[in-house]
């Protein structure tokens, strides 16, 4: 059954990659580029899973995850947390509401593993 994620991601390369990896897996995908369309968007759409960039111009994917998980019709859905500065961010995300990180360049195998967890 196709689910639909929220990728948001503000580096077009990766961006389009992840987009492309996660409709490969039969997933529909909507991209938001930054941390404040994400927000908009999380609240318009049922989302069955959010794939969040930390480190984004106009709002940090730490400080998106913080209010999604405090904003109650948005709350359960499950956030995974994507940067390249390695586990630099880790308990950071963790603690902010994520559900789990992943480090870029995304591997596809691990990103087709955390869509079968958590969906």
């Amino acid at each position: 059954m196709q689910k639909i994620i929220l990728l948001v991601e503000d580096n077009e390369d990766a961006r389009e990659r992840m987009k492309y990896m996660i409709k490969s897996l039969g997933h529909r995908v909507i991209v938001a580029e930054d941390g404040l369309e994400a927000l908009e968007l999380a609240e318009q759409e049922p989302f069955d899973l959010i794939l969040m960039d930390i480190s984004m111009p106009m709002m940090d994917g730490i400080t998106v995850v913080k209010i999604i998980k405090q904003h109650k019709p948005i709350a359960k859905v499950p956030v995974i947390a994507v940067t390249a500065h390695s586990r630099k961010y880790r308990d950071e995300i963790l603690a902010a509401g994520a559900a789990e990180l992943l480090v870029k360049p995304i591997d596809f195998d691990d990103l087709q593993e955390v869509l079968a967890k958590y969906l």
